[in-house]
C-alpha cells in the first residue's frame, strides 16, 4: 500500500510542478492565434510598428494594402494555410507587412502569388505536394471573389 501511495503522490506533485510550464505556453500561443484572428489589418500594423514605423504610418501602409473585405478574407486564408501545415500564420503578416512596407500590391486569387509568396517565405523549393495545395487554395480563392 505505502508504495501505491508513493506512485500516486509522485505523479500528482510532477503533474503540480510542470502545470504552470504547460499552462504559460498553452497560453502564449492562445494570445498569438487571437491577436491574428482578431485582425490581420491590425496585426500587418502592429508588425510593422514592432519594426520601428511610427503608429499611424503603419496603420496607414496596413489599410491600403488590405481592405475590410481583404482582412475577413485573410484571415481564413491564413488559417487554412496553417492548418495544412504550409506556412505559420505569424510568418504570413511578417511576409504581409513587408508587402506593405514596400507599397506592393497583394493577390492570392492568383496561384503565381501563392507560390511565389510560400517559397519566399521558406527559402526553398517548393515539393508537388505544396504546389498541389496552393493550386487548389487559388481556385477556391477564384471563385469566393468570381
Amino acid at each position: 500500500m505505502n508504495r501505491k501511495n508513493f506512485i500516486t503522490l509522485t505523479i500528482i506533485i510532477s503533474g503540480l510542478a510542470f502545470n504552470p510550464l504547460i499552462a504559460k505556453q498553452v497560453s502564449y500561443t492562445n494570445i498569438q492565434q487571437k491577436s491574428i484572428q482578431k485582425s490581420v489589418k491590425s496585426s500587418i500594423a502592429l508588425t510593422l510598428f514592432r519594426r520601428g514605423i511610427e503608429k499611424e504610418k503603419s496603420d496607414e501602409l496596413a489599410k491600403k494594402l488590405v481592405n475590410e473585405d481583404d482582412n475577413i478574407f485573410l484571415t481564413i486564408l491564413i488559417k487554412n494555410l496553417e492548418e495544412k501545415m504550409i506556412v505559420s500564420s505569424q510568418e504570413v503578416v511578417d511576409f504581409l507587412s513587408t508587402k506593405a512596407l514596400k507599397k506592393e500590391s497583394i493577390n492570392f486569387r492568383n496561384y503565381d502569388f501563392l507560390v511565389g509568396m510560400i517559397s519566399q517565405i521558406k527559402n526553398e523549393p517548393l515539393d508537388k505536394n505544396t504546389l498541389q495545395i496552393l493550386s487548389e487554395v487559388s481556385k477556391v480563392n477564384q471563385q469566393i471573389f468570381a
